[in-house]
């Protein structure tokens, strides 16, 4: 039988779809994404990234949110508008090519 004195376990978040608002200035620097849903905009200071090689990220570019389990949002995916920059990592496949199986 369960324990009905304890609390469920919240289940995880799923990811969703952001827009870079305010770019890194390099690497190690935080940037800004904005999140669209149902209540609103809901912009996010972004601490945990990668880069692609030398390509970051830049404004309009389109990212994956997350949330950690505290709560802290993590990009854990993006695509750069203008490609990656020559010698950077990873092919860019673009958000609507993953969704849609392109």
């Amino acid at each position: 039988m369960p324990d009905l004195t304890r609390p469920e376990p919240e289940a995880p978040h799923p990811g969703q779809i952001g827009t870079v608002t305010t770019p890194p200035a390099t690497t190690a620097d935080p940037f800004t994404v904005t999140v669209l849903d149902f209540s609103g905009e809901h912009l996010y200071q972004i601490a945990h990234w990668q880069s692609r090689g030398a390509t970051i990220p830049a404004v309009g570019d389109e990212c994956l949110v997350i949330k950690d389990e505290n709560g802290i949002p993590w990009v854990s995916a993006w695509w750069p508008a203008k490609g990656d920059v020559a010698g950077g990592g990873g092919g860019g496949s673009g958000v609507d090519a993953f969704f849609l199986g392109g």
